[in-house]
């Protein structure tokens, strides 16, 4: 097969076959293959008359401007024409009713339409689109299962009734949703990420959401962790990049697997809730002076409690203030937690006066967490 840029149009050319009995299932043409096309200042798509077969197609980093000439691919399966700046409609797309895929990021769409025939799309990708504003027009994709809408002028969350096979909403680094909202008919919804839409503030009306497993609110300017007691089945939970300053309203979540809090205003942790599934614990850089009860966690592998201002009052080192025998302390240690992976910035923070407590302390956790080996290392 030869592609050329040849005047406004691809020509596919296939010497010495029948292109009525081809085969064909993939092509992918992108401007890094083709260097000459982007010198042209119209390009076209055509010629694919004869490729009924094609099941997949990919037109990335070109100059066209219309998605246009596919008609005859009747069977195909996956279309990504990402990239295309100058893309600004969604048409022209009414005969892939067997079209499962549809990716369109980075092109200059300014209205989600003309999808009505998509009957059987799955998954569709509409990221860094930073025209249109509006969710719309996806009433008929009744199969859909994963939308990735982030990157947008989207302002309200609203037009999803009829989506209720969705699993996967990313609705990211939206900047001017305000409100969570209109998400009751997703029931069976089981990742939403609503990070860096820093005007929502406040976690609400997920209530319907029973089956969400992982939750985003990153960089989304909340305050308190509350209204999550009903998502019964949420392992996964990331509140990292905002203006927490209590850990508080996670009680409910008992299949908690991993609990992201980094970069917020936590400054103690008290009372931390009975979260016997977690396995890792994220608290980079809050004002963490100090911990308590936080033995019961016995499934936890990973602990991150760098750039935080922990000090003497850290229950584990109150424990082994209070022992004598080594083999007690190593004991105490290991039922406070057997982590994989511990990060408290060093011990220096602790403030330990005695150079000998110092070292002892050093040398219990190191015994706990890693092999002899590591400890060489770590020394050398």
């Amino acid at each position: 097969m030869e592609v050329n840029a040849n005047n406004t149009y691809w020509v596919f050319k296939f010497s010495n076959h029948n292109l009525n009995n081809t085969n064909i299932r993939n092509i992918e043409i992108s401007s890094r293959d083709i260097l000459k096309i982007i010198f042209q200042q119209a390009i076209k798509i055509g010629n694919f008359d004869k490729l009924t077969n094609l099941k997949k197609l990919t037109i990335k980093n070109t100059e066209i401007e219309k998605i246009e000439n596919l008609d005859e691919l009747i069977n195909l399966e996956y279309l990504n024409i990402s990239r295309n700046w100058k893309i600004r409609k969604i048409e022209n797309l009414d005969k892939f009713e067997n079209l499962n895929t549809l990716i369109m990021i980075y092109t200059n769409i300014v209205k989600i339409e003309n999808l009505d025939k998509l009957i059987n799309l799955v998954y569709l990708d509409l990221s860094y689109n930073l025209m249109f504003e509006q969710i719309e027009n996806l009433h008929h994709l009744r199969n859909l299962k994963k939308s990735v809408l982030s990157h947008t002028k989207i302002e309200k969350i609203g037009n999803l009734e009829t989506l209720n096979n969705l699993e996967h909403l990313d609705l990211s680094y939206n900047l001017k949703i305000e409100k969570i909202g209109n998400l009751d008919v997703l029931i069976n919804l089981k990742y939403l990420d609503l990070s860096h839409n820093s005007l929502i503030k406040k976690i609400k009306n997920l209530d319907i959401l029973i089956n969400l497993e992982f939750l985003v609110f990153s960089s989304a300017g909340i305050i308190k962790i509350e209204n999550l007691d009903r998502l019964v089945n949420l392992g996964d939970l990331n509140l990292s990049g905002n203006i927490i300053t209590e850990i508080s309203g996670l009680s409910k979540l008992t299949t908690l697997n991993k609990l992201n809090l980094s970069k917020n205003w936590i400054n103690q942790i008290q009372n931390f809730p009975n979260l016997t599934h977690l396995t890792i614990l994220e608290l980079l850089n809050n004002t963490i002076f100090e911990i308590k009860n936080l033995s019961y966690l016995s499934n936890l592998e990973v602990l991150n409690l760098g750039s935080n201002k922990i000090d003497e009052e850290i229950e584990t080192v109150e424990i082994m203030l209070s022992i004598d025998e080594e083999e007690t302390e190593r004991a105490q240690i290991q039922s406070f937690i057997e982590l994989n992976s511990l990060n408290i910035d060093g011990l220096d923070y602790l403030d330990i006066e005695d150079p000998d407590l110092f070292e002892k302390l050093r040398n219990i956790l190191l015994e706990t967490l890693f092999d002899q080996e590591s400890i060489a290392q770590l020394d050398e």
